[in-house]
């Protein structure tokens, strides 16, 4: 419990009544208020916590954050006016949970592709030195307490403290996080300091969202921009956005890549020296050493995130051997690659590329795995980026020897008016299309003959397709297994 006061000092804001109230909780959604509870009134993409505010009162909120006084009809209730009330919550829950991010290290991992298979090679690497990091990504949150399925990739400001509030006082030293450009954008980060920020790369995707990639790069941007001298960041020079980043960050930068030709010459490197179905043999080359390093994930991309979590541990002072153990220790990730497991001579995979650059990868490494055809099933999610789904289409139609089309989350979109979309960059060639998923997978998996690899994109981890409102119970690994049990 705080004084409201105390709360607000040094936040743009201005508060009309007692500004001297305890405050007992602070809530964001109209549900959760008790009494005693300060309500920030946020705007969602739907609806407006403006629209909850009586609600909020009538469960006890003494306290109304929102841009609009106007909208408290209350005289009783003390009103602050915010302009920014996403911001304002990020403010105020760091500083009713005194900071928890300053008691414990808070590593972000931004980038388009690459972000959950980073975060879960740090974890591995961090189990290596006896640390059961938090853990915040795509798949999963982990918050010392309890181990449960992400509903987004980075939460609300409000639940990420709480996240970090409950590690730290748990006595957890470390905390990993997927830090999305939606998160950025929308400051569910804001004031969070970290220790560590790690960029990935920047390929297009939510330009539904953030309109240009121009746009979207400055969301991204928007973690380093934050970070205090002390801080680190750690970025990709493959990429051009990793070699702007150390002219706009105060912090401290290490650098990584897999480009001979890159100027300046990276800090740490790497190397492939095969590669294999089930992983890669390469080597890291860091402060003069160079060290071989087996990984258990297929694909030559994984090289490049191998090194972000290299780098990544360096920063936060762990041995290059601890480093390279726990690289080697991870086995799999969910939908990354996953493999589907059959008694037939298929091989299956599951993957959650949902970008042109990303199903580009996955592909190519599906070729070097593949001793027939390389068989690719995806769709594209309703209202996304509908720029995205020709793209799409023609790196399928390019890297596949058959592409199958059919429905990835419709949402609220015509699944058959998103199929069109991606047809328009395939062109023709063998295609099959099936807006049932079930039924596309089932086409692949009977068509596919012992050599070929079937890929099974888009979805990947997740264990639901989302067709109108309806959120349905539907898992590509289980279903691609169910299929293979029955054809034999």
């Amino acid at each position: 419990m705080k004084k409201l006061a105390e709360l607000v000092k040094g936040i743009p804001c201005s508060i009309v009544g007692n500004a001297t109230i305890d405050v007992k909780g602070i809530a964001y959604h109209s549900a959760t208020v008790k009494p005693g509870y300060l309500f920030v009134a946020i705007e969602g993409f739907r609806t407006s916590g403006a629209d909850y505010i009586d609600e909020a009162i009538n469960r006890g909120a003494t306290a109304v954050a929102t841009a609009d006084l106007r909208r408290i009809r209350r005289n009783w209730v003390v009103g602050i006016q915010t302009q920014s009330p996403r911001r304002f919550l990020a403010q105020v829950a760091n500083r009713f949970y005194d900071f928890p991010a300053r008691r414990l290290a808070v590593v972000g991992i931004t980038g388009t592709n690459g972000k959950t298979t980073t975060a879960y090679m740090l974890r591995s690497i961090a189990r290596q030195l006896g640390i059961e990091p938090g853990f915040v990504s795509t798949v999963e949150y982990w918050d010392g307490i309890e181990l449960r399925p992400a509903a987004q990739t980075t939460p609300e400001s409000l639940d990420f403290v709480q996240i970090l509030a409950r590690l730290a006082d748990k006595g957890v030293p470390l905390c990993i996080a997927e830090v999305s450009s939606h998160s950025l954008e929308l400051d569910r980060v804001f004031d969070v300091d970290f220790r560590v920020a790690v960029f990935t790369n920047l390929t297009q995707d939510h330009l539904d969202f953030h309109r240009t990639m121009g746009a979207y790069r400055s969301a991204k941007m928007k973690l380093f921009q934050g970070l205090m001298p002390a801080s680190w960041a750690v970025v990709n020079y493959d990429d051009q956005m990793g070699r702007d980043i150390p002219h706009e960050t105060r912090a401290r930068v290490i650098s990584y890549g897999t480009r001979p030709d890159i100027e300046p010459v990276p800090d740490i490197s790497g190397s492939i020296r095969s590669v294999r179905f089930d992983g890669l043999e390469c080597t890291i080359s860091a402060e003069g050493s160079v060290l071989p390093v087996r990984l258990w994930l297929p694909g030559e991309h994984n090289l490049c995130n191998a090194l972000a979590a290299f780098a990544a541990g360096r920063a936060l002072g762990w041995s290059p051997d601890k480093i390279v153990a726990g690289l080697e220790s991870l086995k799999r990730v969910p939908g990354r690659l996953e493999p589907v497991s059959n008694d037939a001579a298929k091989r299956v995979f599951v993957d959650y590329a949902h970008t042109p650059d990303a199903l580009a990868r996955v592909l190519n490494t599906a070729r070097t795995i593949a001793s027939g055809r390389v068989i690719c099933v995806f769709g594209c999610g309703g209202d996304r980026d509908r720029a995205k789904r020709p793209l799409m289409g023609q790196v399928a139609r390019e890297l596949s020897d058959l592409v199958v089309i059919t429905s990835d989350n419709p949402r609220t979109e015509d699944p058959q008016a998103i199929i069109s979309d991606i047809l328009k960059g395939v062109g023709s060639g063998d295609v099959i299309v099936a807006p049932d998923r079930r039924e596309a997978i089932r086409k692949a998996m009977t068509t596919a003959r012992d050599g070929d690899v079937v890929l099974i994109c888009g979805k990947g981890h997740e264990d639901y397709q989302i067709v109108g409102g309806e959120r349905l119970h539907f898992d590509d690994r289980e279903v691609a297994a169910e299929i293979m049990r029955e054809i034999g």
